[in-house]
C-alpha cells in the first residue's frame, strides 16, 4: 500500500509517483483509491512499467467494507447528568527545567468508583487540579448522577489530586476516601503535596480525619490499600515521584500500618529498597501462591517492574526474570484471569507514539549530574544510532545548559556528528 500526498507545505512537493517493488513478477490486481472513495481496479499488471492513471476511469463501486462491528461504548454523559470538568492548571514545567522529558505536573485527575451510601449503586469520585476541588458524585437508580455537596475536600483545592482510593480505613464497613496529591508545580515538601484522608459515615458524607496520616509532603502519584501485616484491617502503600524541581531524584514513597483508622509510618526494615530510591508511578496488593499475606508489585519511570514479596517482617524483592524490562511504566493492573487463585498482572509503559523509541540493543538514556558545576543538577538525555549514543538536544539548547559546548563545536556539523560522551566529556 502506497499513498500519494504531493503537497508537503508552503511551495513544497514531491514528485507525483508511487514506486512498488514487484521484481519481474505480475499482480493479480492494482487497486487505486481516490480521495472521494470511488475506485480503480487493474489485473494482471505487468512489472517494470509506469501506469499513468486518470480520476475519470475510477467508478463510483464502494470499497468493499469489513463486518459492520457493534460498538462496545455508548455516549450517555449527557443523559446521565455529569457536569464535571477537569481544568488542568497553568504551569510550564520546562521553565524552572527546560530539559525535561515531558510534562510533571498533570498526573491527575484522579478517578475512583465505589458504592459509598450502600444503596448498591457505583458511585464515583474524581479529583481537582491545583486551585480545583474533587467532586463525589452519587448514582441514582435512573442511572443519573447528583455532586455530593459542601464535602471536606474543598478546603483542599489547592492541592492537585493525582490519584485516590475508596477502601475502609476504620473498619466500620464502608469506604472512606484516601487522596493522594501530587505535582511538579510545587516547592519539595510543600504542605499543598500532603495526602488527605476523608471518613464515610455510611451514607456518602465525609469528614477530615486530620490527624489519621503523618507528614507526607512528597509528589505523589499512586495508593493501594491491603493488609500486609495481617492483623485484619486496610494498611497503605503511596507511592512517591520526584522531588519538584529535582528531576529525577525520588521523592518519599510510604508504607503506612493501620491502627483503628490512624496511620503511621513503618520502619524502613519493612521496604529498605524503595522508599526513596524509586520513581513511583503506580502499585498494587496482589496475593501470590507462596504466601498469605500480600505482595506488592510496583513501577515507575527508570525502573524495572518489581515485586515485594512479604516474609511476615519485610517485603523484598525479587529477581525479575527479564532484567531488561526497565522503562517509563505508568500503570498496573490486576485480576485471576486464568483462575489459578493467584494475581496476574497486565502493565502499562510510555507507549510507542512517545517521541522517543528504545529496544534492549538501543536503549533510551539519561545521566544527571551538576556538569558545569554551578550547584544544579544538569539532565542529559542519549539515544543511540547505529551503536553511538548521541544527544538529544541540539546544539543551541544544549549550550544554554553546557555554555562551553557553543566553544568546543563552532558548527552544527561537528556537533551533530559527536557522541554524547565527546560532548559533555565524560
Amino acid at each position: 500500500m502506497r499513498q500519494l500526498q504531493p503537497t508537503r507545505g508552503y511551495q513544497s512537493s514531491v514528485e507525483p509517483i508511487l514506486h512498488f517493488g514487484l521484481g519481474d513478477k505480475p499482480v493479480d490486481s492494482l487497486q487505486i483509491i481516490w480521495p472521494d472513495g470511488l475506485i480503480q481496479t487493474l489485473v494482471q499488471v505487468e512489472a517494470n512499467q509506469t501506469l499513468t492513471l486518470s480520476y475519470q476511469d475510477a467508478t463510483s463501486v464502494p470499497i468493499a467494507s469489513k463486518a459492520t462491528s457493534i460498538p462496545l461504548f455508548e455516549e450517555i454523559t449527557e443523559q446521565v447528568n455529569l457536569p464535571f470538568h477537569h481544568k488542568e492548571s497553568d504551569f510550564d514545567d520546562f521553565d524552572r527545567e527546560f530539559l525535561l522529558p515531558h510534562k510533571l505536573s498533570d498526573f491527575g485527575p484522579a478517578l475512583v468508583v465505589a458504592d459509598v451510601n450502600g444503596d448498591g449503586l457505583d458511585d464515583f469520585f474524581v479529583g481537582g487540579a491545583s486551585g480545583q476541588s474533587g467532586a463525589l458524585f452519587l448514582q441514582s437508580a435512573s442511572g443519573s448522577f447528583t455532586q455530593k455537596r459542601n464535602q471536606p475536600w474543598r478546603q483542599h483545592n489547592a492541592s492537585e489530586a493525582a490519584d485516590a482510593i475508596f477502601f475502609d480505613a476504620d473498619n466500620d464497613q464502608d469506604m472512606d476516601l484516601l487522596v493522594v496529591n501530587g505535582s511538579n508545580e510545587y516547592a519539595a515538601s510543600d504542605e499543598s503535596l500532603q495526602d488527605h484522608l476523608y471518613l464515610n459515615d455510611g451514607s456518602g458524607n465525609f469528614r477530615w480525619a486530620e490527624q489519621a496520616l503523618p507528614p507526607m509532603r512528597s509528589f505523589g502519584t499512586c495508593a493501594t490499600a491491603g493488609d500486609f501485616d495481617g492483623d485484619g484491617d486496610q494498611d497503605v502503600f503511596v507511592g512517591g515521584y520526584v522531588i519538584p524541581g529535582k528531576y529525577p531524584a525520588a521523592d518519599r514513597s510510604y508504607l503506612l500500618e493501620n491502627s483503628q483508622g490512624t496511620f503511621r509510618e513503618v520502619p524502613d526494615t519493612w521496604l529498605p529498597d524503595l522508599k526513596q530510591n524509586e520513581l513511583v508511578t503506580d502499585a498494587q496488593w496482589i496475593k501470590v501462591e507462596t504466601s498469605e499475606l500480600p505482595a506488592l508489585a510496583v513501577v515507575g519511570a527508570w525502573m524495572t517492574p518489581t515485586l515485594f514479596v512479604n516474609d511476615g517482617s519485610s517485603l523484598r524483592p525479587t529477581d525479575h526474570p527479564d532484567s531488561k524490562a526497565s522503562g517509563w511504566w505508568f500503570s498496573i493492573t490486576t485480576a485471576d484471569w486464568n483462575q489459578d487463585g493467584a494475581d496476574d498482572l497486565v502493565l502499562g509503559n510510555i507507549g510507542l507514539n512517545y517521541r522517543y523509541s528504545a529496544s534492549p540493543q538501543s536503549p533510551f538514556e539519561l545521566y544527571a549530574d551538576d556538569f558545569d558545576a554551578n550547584g544544579s543538577t544538569d539532565l542529559l538525555f542519549g539515544y543511540y544510532q547505529n551503536g553511538k549514543l548521541y544527544s538529544v538536544e541540539e546544539r543551541d539548547r544544549m549550550y544554554q545548559l553546557l555554555p562551553a559546548v557553543k566553544m568546543k563545536f563552532t558548527d552544527y556539523d561537528s556537533y551533530a556528528q559527536a557522541a554524547l560522551t565527546e560532548i559533555v566529556g565524560f
